[in-house]
C-alpha cells in the first residue's frame, strides 16, 4: 500500500483562534471524564467517545450519565464539520496545521537511522501529532510548543528502540569517553584523537569502542541541537555527568543556582 503524506495547510489567525476553544473545551471535558478510566487507556477512551459509545465499560456512574451526554456534544464537536473552515473539521485543521513540523521531525531523525525509513519516521510523527493535539490542554504551553516536544520525545524515543545507533552505551563505553575526554581538557585540547590514546596507552578494541562511542555521541549531538528538544542526547549527557567527581558536580550545582553550600 502505498503511504500518503498528509498536506500541509496553515490557518488565518482568526480560524486558529477559533479552532484552538473548540479544541481546548473538548480537551479539557476529555481529561474529565477520563479520569473514570486507567490513564493508559486514553487514547482508547478517545476513540470511544468519539464513535458516539455514551458509556464505555458502563465506568461513567449513573448519576453522572445526563452530564456527560451533555458534554459529548462539546466533545464530539471537534469532528463536526464547520462553515467557517470551509467544510473540514477541526481535527483535520490541526493535523494539517502542523504537518509541516510532524515531517520536519520525521526528516531530522531518519537521516541518522539505519534502520527507520522515512515513512516509518513520517508515520511516526503523524501518530505523534495525533496524541499530542487531544492531550494539550489550553491553560499550559502553547499548542505549536507542545506538539514540539512531543514530536521530539517520540522520535528519539522510537530512535533508539529501533536502530542500533542509538541504543544506549554501555558502562565501560561510558567510562573510555569519560577519561578520553578529562585527558583532553587536561591537555587544553592540544591534542587530537590519535595522540590522546597512544598517551592513555588504549587497547585496538578500546580505541575501536571509543570512536565508535565518540562518533555516536557527535551524531546524536547533531540531532539535539534544537532548544528545549528533551531528546535522548540530553539524557545521554546526563550520564556522562555522573562520571564527574562528586563534589566538583555538586559544586556547580550550587554555582546555577545561585547557592552557598550549607
Amino acid at each position: 500500500m502505498q503511504f500518503e503524506k498528509i498536506p500541509c495547510v496553515s490557518l488565518s489567525a482568526e480560524n486558529k483562534a477559533k479552532c484552538l476553544e473548540i479544541l481546548g473545551n473538548c480537551n479539557i471535558l476529555l481529561k474529565k471524564w477520563a479520569s473514570y478510566y486507567n490513564s493508559r487507556k486514553y487514547r482508547w477512551f478517545c476513540n470511544q467517545v468519539f464513535s458516539r459509545n455514551t458509556n464505555p465499560l458502563n465506568k461513567i456512574p449513573a448519576n453522572k450519565i445526563d452530564e456527560f451526554n451533555s458534554d459529548l456534544q462539546i466533545i464530539q464537536s471537534v469532528r463536526c464539520k464547520q462553515e467557517f473552515l470551509n467544510g473540514k473539521t477541526v481535527e483535520e485543521a490541526m493535523i494539517q496545521q502542523f504537518t509541516a513540523m510532524a515531517e520536519h521531525h520525521a526528516k531530522k531523525w531518519s537521516k541518522h537511522a539505519n534502520n527507520l525509513t522515512l515513512e516509518d519516521c513520517l508515520q511516526e510523527s503523524y501518530i505523534c501529532l495525533y496524541d499530542a493535539i487531544y492531550s494539550w490542554m489550553p491553560d499550559g504551553r502553547a499548542l505549536s510548543t507542545y506538539i514540539y516536544v512531543s514530536l521530539s520525545h517520540r522520535l528519539s524515543k522510537a530512535t533508539n528502540q529501533q536502530t542500533r545507533l542509538f541504543c544506549p552505551l554501555s558502562n565501560n563505553d561510558l567510562t573510555l569517553v569519560s577519561k578520553y575526554n578529562k585527558f583532553i581538557c587536561r591537555s587544553n585540547h592540544r591534542m587530537n584523537f590519535e595522540e590522546a590514546v597512544e598517551k592513555l596507552n588504549l587497547t585496538d578494541a578500546e580505541i575501536n569502542n571509543l570512536s565508535k562511542a565518540l562518533n555516536q555521541v557527535r551524531v546524536e549531538s547533531s540531532l539535539g541541537s534544537d532548544e528545549n528538544s528533551g531528546d535522548y542526547t540530553e539524557r545521554r549527557t546526563l550520564r556522562f555527568e555522573d562520571h564527574i567527581a562528586g563534589d566538583e558536580k555538586v559544586q556547580v550545582t550550587f554555582e546555577k543556582a545561585n547557592l552557598n553550600a550549607m
